[in-house]
Parts: C-alpha cells; sequence; structure tokens
C-alpha cells in the first residue's frame, strides 16, 4: 500500500483534483515542479459515471517560492472512442472540467480519448473497461490504532482514528485505488461568550475537511488456492480532535483500476515520497499514458477506464473509546471575539472557508 500526502511546500503545486458534481473535490495530491508550463490531462471513465471525471490544467513554472494554483484550460476539445468506431464528446462544465452525463463506458470494450488545445494534439494509449463487477467495498474505522501520518510523511505516535477496507482475493492479480473527502460539523456556538449572545447566528455547518488529502493504492497478489479469502486492509486515518465531536463523515471511492495505471501512482509516489531536497527528481519527469500527436505544449497525466464503488463512514467521539473533547475556549482560536462581528466564524459558522460549507444537512448524512 502506498499512501500519498501533501509534498514540500518548495515544490510548485498543481492538484490532481478527482471533481464531481458540485463542491465536492475528491482528492488532493499529485505536486509537479517544472521550469517550463506543461499541459495536465487527468481523466477517469467510469461504470458509474458521477463518479467519473476529465479535468484539463496547466502546471506553472517555478518561480521563487512562490506558490500558485493550477490554470484551468476551459478551451480543450475532448473526444472519446471506443474499439466499436464510436465518439462521444465531452464539453466544458468551467474551471478546466469536462464532462458527458449521457456517456457511460462497457464492460470489456476498449476506449481512448482524444485531446486538442489550439495546435496541440494529443491522444491515449486503449483501456479497457474489465468485465467484471464493481469492486465490493466494505470501510469501517478502527478505533484500536493509534499512528498518523504527519505533513512531512513521517509515522508518529497520536490519537487517530484507522479506516480498513475489505480485500477479497481473486483469481489474478487486481489493482486498487482509494480516494476520500472528509467533512465535519463546525459549531458556531463552541467558541468563547457566544452561547446565547446571538441566537439568530448560523451556529451548525457542514464543512469539508481540507487538512487531510490521500490518496491509496494496492496491489492483491494472486495466490494459487487463496482466491476467494479476504483479509482487511488500512486506508486511510483521521485525527482525533474536535471536528469528531460531533458527526464526522469520510465519504469514500474505490476505483478498480489497471496495471500500467497503477504502475503510473506507484512511480509518481516513489518521487514523491523522498527525503531529499528541492533538486531531487521531480514528478513532471513521468509523462502518463498520453502521446502527443502534435504542438510543442508538453503533456502530463492519465486516462484510465475503471470499475468503481462508493461508501460514506460516519463517526463521533461518542462512538470511540479516547478521552473526551470539548469545543475550544481559548480566546486565540477567535480574535476580537468580544466584539459582535458576524461575519467571523464565532458567530456564524457559514464563514469557515472551504469547498462545501452550508446549513443544510445534505441529503446523504445520517
Amino acid at each position: 500500500m502506498v499512501e500519498i500526502n501533501a509534498m514540500k511546500k518548495s515544490l510548485i503545486l498543481i492538484l490532481l483534483l478527482i471533481a464531481f458534481t458540485g463542491c465536492r473535490e475528491r482528492f488532493e495530491g499529485f505536486d509537479f515542479q517544472s521550469h517550463s508550463e506543461k499541459l495536465v490531462i487527468e481523466a477517469v471513465l467510469t461504470d458509474h459515471t458521477e463518479l467519473g471525471y476529465i479535468r484539463v490544467s496547466y502546471t506553472e513554472p517555478v518561480n521563487g517560492n512562490e506558490i500558485r494554483d493550477f490554470i484551468p484550460e476551459e478551451g480543450a476539445i475532448i473526444l472519446v472512442s471506443d474499439d466499436q468506431g464510436n465518439e462521444f464528446s465531452f464539453f466544458s462544465e468551467g474551471n478546466g472540467r469536462y464532462a458527458n452525463p449521457t456517456f457511460s463506458p462497457v464492460f470489456g470494450r476498449q476506449y481512448r480519448m482524444q485531446v486538442q488545445v489550439g495546435d496541440n494534439r494529443y491522444e491515449s494509449d486503449w483501456q479497457v473497461l474489465p468485465s467484471t463487477q464493481p469492486p465490493a467495498i466494505d470501510v469501517q474505522y478502527r478505533p484500536d490504532t493509534a499512528q498518523i501520518i504527519n505533513n512531512v510523511g513521517r509515522p508518529m505516535n497520536d490519537l487517530t482514528v484507522t479506516l480498513s477496507d475489505k480485500v477479497v482475493k481473486g483469481h489474478e492479480n487486481s489493482f486498487t485505488y482509494w480516494s476520500f473527502v472528509y467533512y465535519y460539523i463546525y459549531d458556531a456556538y463552541g467558541q468563547p461568550d457566544i452561547l446565547g449572545l446571538l441566537p439568530e447566528a448560523k451556529r451548525f455547518c457542514y464543512v469539508q475537511d481540507t487538512e487531510w488529502p490521500r490518496l491509496t493504492i494496492h496491489k492483491d497478489q494472486f495466490v494459487e488456492g487463496r482466491a476467494d479469502s479476504e483479509y482487511r486492509l488500512d486506508v486511510s486515518s483521521v485525527p482525533y480532535n474536535e471536528k469528531l465531536i460531533y458527526d464526522y463523515a469520510v465519504h469514500v471511492i474505490k476505483y478498480s483500476i489497471s496495471e500500467s495505471i497503477h504502475d503510473y501512482f506507484e512511480l509518481i509516489a516513489e518521487q514523491l515520497d523522498n527525503d531529499g531536497g528541492v533538486f531531487d527528481a521531480a514528478p513532471s519527469s513521468i509523462p502518463g499514458n498520453f502521446t502527443q500527436i502534435s504542438g510543442s505544449l508538453d503533456v502530463l497525466g492519465y486516462f484510465g477506464v475503471f470499475n468503481a464503488s462508493e461508501q460514506r463512514v460516519f463517526f463521533n467521539q461518542s462512538e470511540l473509546p479516547y478521552r473526551k473533547m470539548s469545543l475550544p475556549t481559548s480566546a486565540v482560536d477567535c480574535p476580537g471575539h468580544h466584539a459582535v462581528d458576524l461575519d467571523n466564524t464565532c458567530f456564524n459558522c457559514t464563514s469557515v472557508a472551504s469547498p462545501f460549507n452550508t446549513i443544510i444537512k445534505p441529503a446523504w448524512w445520517r
């Protein structure tokens, strides 16, 4: 198992985010360092259309220590063809994302993607959607473990909630990755001097947690006589902190991937997960499975066709055997909390900066 965490801040960021409907984002994980602009194509088609994504963006050259966000490409022409001669166009939804809500790959059929940006044309290799069913998913929290990976990728002892998934051994090697989005409930009244002060304040918000991006990949090796046996694999962990006072939610998507895509992710992991300095080899040396047909703009990224399944896992401090927590009460947590400032998160939970923040309980929340 390989877990990819946030890279050193000295690398220029380009996010490989798996994007879905609304404000939900899949994972943040791949950082690219480059001295020239490159096109980045990230494309996953699945048997569940809503769990797939296509995103086209650019890297930026290193500029001192400045960290820049990705630059979306809105004008790409994207065409997916299959081995039966059918063609499917994908259209821009904004922010570099492209979709065709009517397209769904067929089991056993091969697909190839073509992308054109100006005079630059690219083509992926052929990818096939396996004829097997989507991977079964059975993620559960394990409160008996206490290890977390810190922000430089080293293990440290701390109270954490570990998530594990069931892996069933089949009659051939299998390759899997999991992606995660984490949500918690923010309580504005939990701050000092607030309870009862502003009854009209927006107290509870359902907020996406952006602190724990993670990608987990795994190869299960076929062993004669072990088919259909199963075991549990740790796939993620969540720090035990105040965000778990109320329900904490983890949206897990499990993808059955090809060996070539697994090897691609693994090469990226090997380059990102190192203890060297800023002059180490960067992931920009791993081009992916796109070939440049014309033009001068280099390309990174990958195209894959996968089976997928999803699950939402919920837990809170009352369900865990750890010490009970209370909301922060320090004035440091709420500068100027004695003043009435409706834009301050101490008074209004909607002020919490997050890709997803709503006072309306999501329909999928337990």
